[in-house]
């Protein structure tokens, strides 16, 4: 089973996707970072990540999906716009026919690292240990790969 992690922005967004084989044997595929141009319209951007989210599916065909559940930000204006991005990859997996599961940042930490308030590099190494891959340079994907993590120990 192929799971793709999503954690959603509007400049950056992480992806990872991983293989589960069996309850024990999970590789790796593929991660990095959606960077897109902050000198873009929202609207362009969205547009945008549509795209690239969307030539990540074709490529890697995945089984499954998990995307960052949404969370509260002091910053409405902040909310609204990661809300957008975060339909839009909601939209486009379910455009795809892509069975999507959500969890809090603090589920996924808690499933990766054992603890909901590992901070960021924490959980990049518990992801590459688990991996058997470098550390992530991107906190965004790192991010992404412990949500796919997450879903492959729930499942």
């Amino acid at each position: 089973m192929r799971i793709l992690g999503v954690d959603p922005g509007t400049l950056r967004c992480g992806f990872g996707i991983i293989e589960k084989a069996s309850c024990k044997k999970l590789s790796h595929l593929s991660h990095g970072t959606i960077v897109l141009d902050a000198g873009k319209p929202v609207n362009n951007r969205l547009q945008d990540l549509a795209c690239d989210l969307s030539t990540l599916i074709e490529k890697y065909k995945p089984d499954c999906a998990v995307v960052e559940d949404v969370f509260f930000c002091k910053n409405a204006r902040s909310a609204l716009v990661l809300g957008q991005a975060r339909g839009v990859v909601l939209a486009v997996l379910g455009l795809n026919h892509i069975p999507t599961f959500t969890l809090s940042a603090s589920a996924a930490k808690a499933l990766v690292s054992g603890s909901g308030r590992a901070q960021k590099f924490q959980v990049a190494h518990m992801v590459a240990l688990q991996l058997n891959i470098e550390i992530p340079k991107s906190s965004d994907a790192s991010d992404a790969l412990s949500l796919a993590l997450a879903q492959a120990f729930i499942d």
